[in-house]
């Protein structure tokens, strides 16, 4: 282990807000943040550290890269109203909007492709074509007989539309994918509030709230979605189980008996849906909330 200069980050945010005479208040601001590591350095182990960092180069010569805690883009606004009345009535009510890049994906192989003994952090190689990748056949057991479920090509026609459909990896084709250059889609979330004070003068103010989390998915049950990583790993390393009575699983390309060469990668595929990402459930609801508050 050992120190380095290498890594930056930096954040750029404008603001702008006003405050109105009829109790109106408005705020809007934006960021913009770039940040790269060597190695975060999150966990209290070297060894953790050390293999927890996906490469796809030589595991103890980490590439800079882009940071798991970038966010590139993020706008956060506000609109608030208050109004006091009777002399001892208030009532306010507010909208706030938050907006940020989502998170970062790690492309990498299901399993140990340079044989470090770590499984699960090494970074794909996106294949620019049909050639670019060696596939084997994906078997399945049928009354104690190997059967296949998905040829070469088919393996190979799904990964293609699944690169097409995520930009980056699009991008990236005939290149090995960047640590944390993947992102989920860009997140939107607003919330409401409405509040009732009463003042008591000279004894404080008793104030009920009323909160709407992640309201516009109370309109739209397609709006304020939260998103979590699957087929972050969609390519696998090949691997070739074995059964009692039906024998070690065939080595086949579309068919074709092809032995095993240990200077040539093999791989399969294993996808899950046609996306890097999926709608987390409980995050993407919204929620209400009460509250009573006394201050003095």
């Amino acid at each position: 282990m050992t120190y380095t200069s290498e890594g930056y980050t930096y954040n750029l945010t404008a603001q702008l807000s006003s405050t109105f005479e009829n109790g109106l208040y408005a705020n809007i601001g934006y960021t913009y943040g770039f940040a790269t590591d060597i190695n975060p350095g999150i966990s209290s182990q070297a060894v953790s550290n050390w293999r927890n960092v996906p490469t796809y180069g030589n595991p103890n010569r980490s590439e800079l890269s882009f940071s798991q805690f970038m966010v590139p883009r993020r706008i956060v606004a506000a609109l608030t109203y208050r109004k006091e009345y009777a002399g001892f009535l208030a009532t306010s009510i507010g909208l706030f909007y938050n907006g940020q890049s989502g998170v970062p994906i790690s492309f990498v192989y299901q399993g140990d492709l340079n044989r470090d003994g770590v499984l699960g952090n090494d970074l794909i190689y996106v294949p620019e074509n049909r050639e670019g990748i060696r596939l084997y056949d994906t078997y399945t057991l049928a009354k104690n007989e190997w059967v296949i479920s998905q040829t070469a090509d088919q393996q190979y026609a799904l990964i293609d539309n699944f690169i097409d459909n995520n930009d980056y990896l699009n991008s990236r084709r005939g290149n090995y994918a960047e640590r944390n250059a993947g992102r989920t889609p860009f997140e939107h979330r607003f919330d409401v509030r409405l509040a009732q004070e009463i003042i008591v003068h000279n004894a404080g103010r008793l104030e009920f709230t009323f909160d709407v989390l992640n309201a516009g998915n109370l309109l739209n049950n397609d709006w304020g979605r939260s998103y979590a990583i699957q087929n972050s790993q969609f390519i696998t390393v090949a691997n070739f189980a074995n059964n009692n009575v039906a024998g070690p699983e065939p080595r086949t390309i579309n068919g074709n008996p092809v032995p095993m060469d240990p200077n040539v990668p093999s791989f399969k595929a294993d996808l899950r849906g046609d996306e890097a990402w999926l709608a987390q459930d409980f995050f993407s609801r919204w929620r209400a909330k009460i509250g009573l508050r006394y201050t003095f």
